[in-house]
């Protein structure tokens, strides 16, 4: 696995971890290393290197629940068991070992898996040149991968949701309930819903899935391909076409925008993989409906992560400047879902003379300002010496932060006004267009909104 760390962990943890594989694993185990592994804004995973007296050391990854959660997502003792399934089912995916309570932390379950060597991160995965050959193997791999998945039926007797009922208004009021939670009002993804609801696909089928699976949660090898599939964190059971439509949008594609299947294919070349694997044929209108559904469920957790930032963040220890920066993307992913419906739906493109609006999930710009602040005069300044990949990553959203409250402090209007639908689509259509646009012109004025050709 890729191994940007951070610094150490107390030797009370260190000491935990020893004395819990001395019981599981071996008497004589010793934990030599033992730090946090930057990246991810969910769960809390860290790198663990174990010693023991005539054996080569062994490396493992230690997973362990935060403090909080977005919803949907299930306890560490809950994923264990859908890995256990997904392993069986012939998923490349590292088995999840020595199950562990108050591990890490009161109150929350830990295991440990196997490191797997690789790059995980997305934009490595879809532009490095020195993954090419891992790219041309990689749309046969997914395809059989998700296969794979999709082999475990919603008879299986996991314990997480989606069991009983119709899988894609499971999928749609799910979102619908993300939605509903969040702290401020983001209309175009209430007007998205809606037209979700009235232009729900017959299922395609009825198993687990992961709800995660894209780039960033799989490990390629740079002559092997596609090793391991990573985070099963938010697995329910639910339409197999759900974890296709996730892959394809647009954020997880990591800058190669015009490769719609998830930025290493084409939708259609995707969609081949997976039914010369599976056997079950997804047309391109149904993939069109959960890749709407994706951006915007990424849309709703973008901002419900503000909320997880200001309850105390991953580690319930203050503010997570990372996640606070997470529900000023909102707006992306809600104009990427109008203009795939806008394609469905043969809506006009909109002309769009943009005002300033506010963003987000309205985090103050003085909040945001201050938390920055602070990251910068502290933890940052104490590590920044020394090329910490970690803490280079969060100076980056930092400065990209900095950069957004200064342009929406110096806005003059505001377009924060309570939406009002219109009965015309293409009016509604137009209207949340408008107030996205002035919204990206603050959070991401490089953000590319034309009619891309992703196939």
């Amino acid at each position: 696995m890729s191994d940007p760390t951070s610094d150490p962990l107390p030797d009370a943890l260190t000491d935990r971890v020893t004395a819990h594989l001395r019981s599981v694993m071996h008497p004589e185990a010793h934990v030599t290393h033992l730090k946090p592994i930057s990246g991810g804004a969910c769960q809390d995973n860290l790198k663990v290197v174990v010693a023991v007296p005539g054996h080569a050391d062994q490396t493992f990854v230690l997973r362990s629940d935060a403090p909080s959660g977005l919803p949907g997502s299930i306890d560490r003792r809950t994923e264990a068991a859908v890995i256990t399934a997904a392993v069986a089912a012939g998923v490349p995916t590292p088995a999840a070992r020595y199950g562990a309570d108050d591990l890490v932390r009161p109150g929350a379950h830990a295991w440990l898996m196997d490191w797997v060597d690789g790059t995980v991160l997305g934009g490595k995965v879809a532009r490095s040149p020195k993954l090419s050959r891992a790219r041309a193997l990689l749309p046969a791999q997914l395809g059989g991968a998700l296969a794979a998945v999709h082999r475990v039926p919603a008879s299986s007797g996991l314990p997480i949701a989606g069991a009983n009922g119709d899988p894609v208004a499971f999928a749609v009021e799910e979102v619908s309930r993300m939605v509903s939670a969040m702290p401020v009002q983001r209309p175009a993804q209430t007007w998205a819903v809606q037209w979700l609801r009235d232009h729900a696909p017959t299922p395609t089928g009825h198993t687990l899935v992961h709800r995660d699976f894209r780039l960033g949660n799989l490990m390629v090898d740079p002559d092997a391909g596609l090793v391991a599939v990573l985070d099963w964190e938010f697995a329910r059971y639910g339409d197999p076409a759900e974890d296709l439509g996730w892959f394809c949008v647009r954020d997880w594609r990591f800058g190669a925008l015009h490769l719609g299947g998830g930025g290493v294919c084409s939708r259609a070349s995707l969609l081949h993989a997976y039914a010369q694997a599976s056997g079950c044929q997804i047309d391109i209108d149904t993939l069109a409906f959960w890749e709407i559904l994706g951006n915007v469920r990424w849309a709703a957790s973008a901002v419900l992560q503000g909320v997880r930032a200001r309850a105390g963040g991953k580690s319930g220890r203050g503010l997570d400047v990372e996640l606070l920066s997470i529900p000023r993307r909102a707006a992306e992913m809600e104009w990427e879902a109008l203009r795939l419906i806008r394609r469905i739906d043969k809506h006009s493109a909109p002309s769009i003379s943009a005002n300033h609006s506010t963003v987000g999930d309205h985090t103050p710009p003085d909040v945001l300002v201050q938390a920055a602040v602070d990251w910068l005069s502290g933890p940052a300044l104490d590590v920044l010496k020394g090329a910490d990949q970690g803490v280079a990553f969060q100076a980056r959203v930092v400065s990209w932060l900095l950069s957004g409250v200064a342009r929406e402090v110096a806005g003059s209007t505001d377009a924060s006004a309570d939406f009002v639908p219109n009965a015309d689509p293409q009016v509604a259509h137009d209207q949340l267009c408008s107030r996205l646009a002035a919204e990206l012109d603050v959070v991401q004025p490089r953000f590319d909104r034309g009619e891309d050709g992703a196939a």
